[in-house]
């Protein structure tokens, strides 16, 4: 009896070894996340240090200085939430174990990058070799417990037992309306930035598309031929009545009106799904103050009905997986899914990037389940998919062939590897061989590929495209381009993490504004000689401080994070890599859209100014968060039963 209790005495000591042991390895991760998220990474400016270990020191003292205060609560915080999360032992962990490491990887790049290095910076001194290994280490604890404290709330439903009071009143009738009341609700809130930006806040491609219009530059198929001609037609609407400002503003204010209701449709499906309030809470913040909603929708751009289109189209999808019966029976869901989808495929050359395989793969699954689904689902699913691609098909052919409008250059689905082409000749010119030299000169001007490179967008390069060279030149190039990856593949490497780096690094705020005619200025002459658009000066104060409140938005707590590309695409790799171990099949089907959505923004020429690349990723992701909540609350229904 005695050596017994011996031995429960002995387990007890080990366990509470082994306890205590994980509390400490928590506090020194918590520690190092926290100097991870506070040091500055560059290498310190003017410092001369004798010696390796003065040089650490130095240089770790330079890094970490004035950051005691909010590194300490950092660290607290961070090793308090993983002190609470301690218990969970899912097997699911090496899904936030992975994610967390290669995340980390890329913010470490990203590190280089923002301080304006490159990788060499990572172990350019002993100092930097160790802040580097603090980096990487308390960015990947601090992912990891981030993404387990997501996955707990997601699972939680904490906030979705809350037992409120049955609505009254003003708060029943909204309640009863609440398609038409959050319609309301943002066109109020979208008023004032929309106003001030009387006729409309422009960007470089609007301006471009106008100029095609007007005959002033050649009408080419490199933006979408059917966007440009409703610029065109809503502006000639408006030299019909008297002012070309009153028709654009009229196809602002159409925007706006198709924004609010798509919006509202997705807090509609909310209500039926029965989503998390901290989920439609954060989709009403980002409506109303993050600059991707609301400086956008009054935005002259084509992502903006593209990637509303797609948001649409996300909320339908559910719709059918939620209820196949009443939406294959509603001719309106049928309707606004076409509709949808061929909104998709004419607002932007992506849509056929992503929808197409992505329509590819859900026939496929379709076909493989004909006899689950019955074939007359099966087929009237399938001409669901189906005669909205051909319909949008026909449209786009249709206003190519009457406009006569030529196609869009193939440089922009090179403008990858135009980058690593020009970074490769910048860095290592002198191992290029002449038979290398000529096949790129035959496409890129080799000479000026230097100068023209800049690290986080391609265009200057690849504006610089012969258009004349033939497929004979372009096979001859995409083999130097390959022969060059072997001999330094590090630097394509780079090139292409120096442009994308700001996707998933939270610590580079992408603030781009649109406000008035600050964008695309050059081709305001053109424009403004064929239509006489105008903005009118006495709203300038207006339009300064709508700029100002928009970049305070970026920056600000909470908001700023709902306005920054990293969360979104982080949490859509964490939740298809939960959905497939938890065999969640409809999330990951629902899922590829949205996954070759970030793929396109990583061929895209720039992320760095443009985070509208990811819009498609952005919008929808709070409502497939709410999905994987329902299927995975659906199960733990069946278990309970």
């Amino acid at each position: 009896m005695r050596k017994r209790n011996q031995g429960i005495v002995m387990d007890r000591g080990r366990a509470g070894k082994a306890e205590g042991l994980g509390r400490l390895f928590s506090l020194a991760m918590s520690l190092m996340a926290a100097c991870a998220l506070c040091m500055s990474f560059s290498v310190p400016w003017g410092e001369r240090f004798d010696g390796i270990a003065e040089e650490i020191v130095g240089n770790l003292a330079a890094s970490f200085h004035g950051n005691a205060f909010i590194s300490t609560l950092l660290a607290l915080g961070i090793y308090w939430l993983s002190l609470r999360l301690r218990e969970d032992t899912s097997r699911e962990n090496w899904t936030a174990v992975l994610l967390a490491a290669v995340t980390a990887v890329l913010w470490l790049m990203g590190a280089c990058f923002n301080s304006g290095g490159d990788f060499s910076t990572m172990c350019s001194s002993p100092g930097q070799i160790v802040k580097s290994i603090i980096s990487y280490l308390g960015a990947a604890w601090f992912l990891y417990v981030m993404l387990l404290g997501f996955r707990s709330l997601l699972d939680s439903g904490w906030d979705t037992k809350l037992s409120l009071p049955a609505p009254r009143g003003l708060k029943a009738l909204l309640s009863r309306h609440r398609f038409w009341a959050v319609s309301l609700f943002l066109l109020l809130c979208w008023a004032v930035p929309v106003a001030a930006c009387y006729p409309a806040a422009f960007c470089t491609d609007a301006w471009m598309q106008l100029a095609q219009y007007w005959g002033s530059e050649p009408f080419t198929a490199h933006h979408p031929p059917v966007h440009t001609m409703l610029l065109g037609i809503f502006s000639r609407l408006g030299l019909a009545l008297g002012s070309a400002n009153l028709g654009l503003f009229l196809f602002v204010l159409l925007q706006v009106l198709m924004a609010a209701l798509a919006l509202a449709y997705v807090f509609c499906l909310y209500e039926k799904l029965g989503a998390p309030k901290w989920i439609r809470l954060l989709s009403l913040l980002t409506a109303v103050f993050s600059p991707f909603v609301a400086d956008r929708v009054g935005t002259l751009l084509k992502d903006v009905p593209f990637s509303m289109a797609f948001l649409l189209m996300m909320a339908q999808f559910i719709y059918a997986l939620l209820d196949m019966e009443s939406f294959l029976k509603s001719k309106k869901q049928l309707l606004i899914t076409a509709l949808a989808i061929m909104g998709v495929l004419l607002m932007r050359k992506n849509g056929c990037y992503v929808l197409y395989p992505s329509f590819i793969l859900l026939a496929a699954v379709l076909i493989v389940k004909r006899k689950s689904l019955g074939r007359s689902k099966t087929v009237r699913l399938l001409l669901l998919m189906l005669l909205p691609v051909a319909a949008a098909v026909a449209v786009n052919s249709a206003i190519i062939k009457h406009y006569d409008i030529a196609p869009g250059s193939i440089a922009e689905s090179l403008s990858l590897p135009f980058q690593q082409t020009a970074r490769y000749v910048r860095d290592h010119g002198e191992e290029v061989t002449e038979e290398e030299r000529e096949a790129i000169d035959a496409v890129l001007p080799y000479d000026r590929l230097a100068e023209l490179y800049i690290p986080i967008i391609s265009d200057p390069v690849k504006a610089e495209f012969k258009e004349g060279c033939g497929s004979d030149e372009l096979k001859a190039y995409l083999e130097a381009w390959l022969k060059m990856f072997f001999k330094h593949p590090l630097t394509y490497v780079e090139a292409t993490a120096n442009q994308i780096y700001a996707l998933v690094y939270p610590f580079a705020e992408n603030r781009t504004v649109y406000v008035g005619f600050s964008d695309g200025a050059w081709f305001i002459p053109d424009v403004v000689a064929a239509t006489g658009v105008s903005l009118p000066e006495s709203l300038d104060t207006e339009r300064n401080v709508l700029t100002q409140w928009f970049y305070l938005m970026y920056s600000s707590p909470v908001i700023g994070m709902i306005s920054h590309t990293a969360p979104y695409i982080i949490a859509a790799f964490f939740l298809s890599l939960i959905a497939a171990v938890r065999k969640k099949y409809a999330f990951l089907l629902l899922a590829v859209p949205v996954l070759l959505s970030i793929a396109v923004a990583v061929f895209a020429p720039a992320v760095i100014g443009n985070p509208r690349y990811v819009f498609p990723v952005i919008y929808p992701m709070p409502l497939m968060a709410a999905y994987f909540i329902r299927l995975c609350r659906e199960d733990m229904g069946k278990e309970k039963a």
